[in-house]
């Protein structure tokens, strides 16, 4: 029993692991060296006991797939036609092949950990996992909201995890969106702090059973997620929340009236938020303003222009040259692992970044992976509703439209915490599936 305890206390481990730094002399993370450390101790415990997990290995494999797609145009493509590469080191090309590799190793540590859990344990599991990292959202906000107000960058904290000093800011994108007005917290990037708060407000409503009525703590909570949100200028968290509250409107119809008033209440407070910060004369309003104009002028162009911040719009924008290239010079395989990451403006979204390592073969088994995760979660919240199935539709929702925009499957940080949670669900789901059988 204990070593099944031990095992449980594993995904909390690797969810607090996404929240702490860089190794100081290297560009490591810690998270990297505890996924790594855990995943090769389960490896090693496969190939002695030849039990090999039957839970994530669609998913495991789809991902080894890719991979294998990825090194192919390598041996083929040449470097020369590669136009927005300022090099493709070998440094890149293993951090491109690393992030997929790192999934599976998580998939693995998860699967293997809930292997022997029984399926009335899982929730007791659940809000453990969740409530750890609310609880760590919830001082990231709070580190936020330090620098917001006191306009003091802490940076002996922060260089560790933005991986830069005072002095060079400018040289990281976490240390622009600072000097932007983007408060982003330990994450480096804006798009990966607005959909981790994004997922933790989706996590939050899961513990309130869809209800946006919510008792005085989780309301604290919601707050502070919020902030945190609306600080880092994300259009990934705004657009996701959106739409995801849109559906649980309509799928959780017996709670409809109730939402609508307590939706009204929400936005009020959202309203004061924007209000209060604009006391400070927060630089980030102009941002929001910008794009609110955007939506309200009802243009199509504009809307995709604010959506896309230019990506898809602009003609001459890194992704637009990107698909041209690709389409060009090896539209079905790519160019292959490292021609994303040595890119000089890197092309932001999920989808193009398998068109760019893997071609169209690469994109095609992507997208339509998740297409047909969401296809069959949603014959599932039809067949057997409830709040285990709507919260993973309403997860692969909110992955399927955001990956335009961002890698979000294979972000740092972020993308550990999502697949701890991804895997949970799921395994929770087969549990009490063969249970029923």
């Amino acid at each position: 029993m204990s070593i099944k305890l031990n095992k449980n206390l594993i995904l909390i481990i690797l969810i607090f692991s996404a929240f702490l730094p860089y190794l100081s002399t290297l560009p490591i993370r810690i998270e990297q060296l505890i996924i790594y450390f855990f995943g090769f101790m389960f490896l090693f415990n496969i190939f002695v006991s030849f039990k090999i997990p039957k839970n994530g290995i669609y998913i495991s494999s789809i991902l080894l797939i890719l991979v294998f797609f990825s090194l192919i145009p390598i041996i083929f493509i040449d470097d020369v036609n590669l136009q927005m590469l300022n090099s493709r080191s070998l440094l890149y090309i293993i951090s491109d092949i690393e992030r997929l590799i790192r999934v599976i190793f998580i998939i693995l540590i998860v699967t293997i950990s809930l292997k022997s859990t029984k399926a009335e344990e899982f929730y007791k599991i659940k809000n453990a996992c969740i409530n750890t990292f609310l609880f760590l959202l919830i001082i990231n906000t709070s580190l936020i909201l330090f620098i917001f107000i006191s306009d003091i960058l802490p940076t002996y904290l922060l260089e560790n995890y933005w991986n830069t000093d005072k002095d060079n800011l400018t040289d990281t994108v976490a240390g622009r969106s600072y000097l932007n007005g983007r408060f982003t917290g330990i994450f480096t990037q804006p798009m990966e702090s607005g959909f981790t708060y994004g997922l933790g407000v989706l996590l939050l409503l899961y513990k309130n059973k869809f209800k946006f009525l919510f008792n005085f703590r989780d309301f604290i909570i919601l707050i502070f997620l919020m902030i945190g949100g609306i600080l880092s200028i994300s259009k990934i968290f705004f657009l996701g929340i959106f739409f995801i509250i849109i559906l649980i409107v309509f799928l959780n119809f017996k709670n409809t009236f109730l939402n609508l008033i307590s939706l009204l209440f929400l936005i009020t407070v959202a309203f004061i938020i924007f209000n209060l910060v604009s006391v400070f004369e927060w630089a980030g309003m102009k941002s929001y303003s910008i794009i609110f104009s955007m939506f309200s002028s009802f243009e199509p162009a504009q809307i995709i222009d604010a959506l896309s911040a230019g990506r898809f719009s602009n003609p001459e924008s890194p992704i637009t040259l990107m698909i041209n290239q690709v389409s060009e010079y090896s539209p079905f395989f790519g160019f292959g692992a490292g021609s994303f990451a040595a890119n000089e403006v890197p092309v932001d979204s999920g989808y193009m970044l398998f068109y760019y390592q893997a071609g169209m073969i690469g994109f095609l088994i992507f997208f339509t992976t998740i297409l047909i995760m969401v296809v069959l979660q949603s014959l599932k919240i039809i067949n057997s509703p409830g709040d285990d199935n709507l919260f993973l539709y309403l997860l692969l929702i909110y992955i399927l439209g955001t990956s335009i925009g961002s890698p979000v499957l294979f972000l740092n940080r972020s993308g550990t915490i999502l697949w701890v949670f991804v895997i949970l669900f799921l395994i929770h789901e087969d549990k009490k599936i063969k249970i029923t059988q």
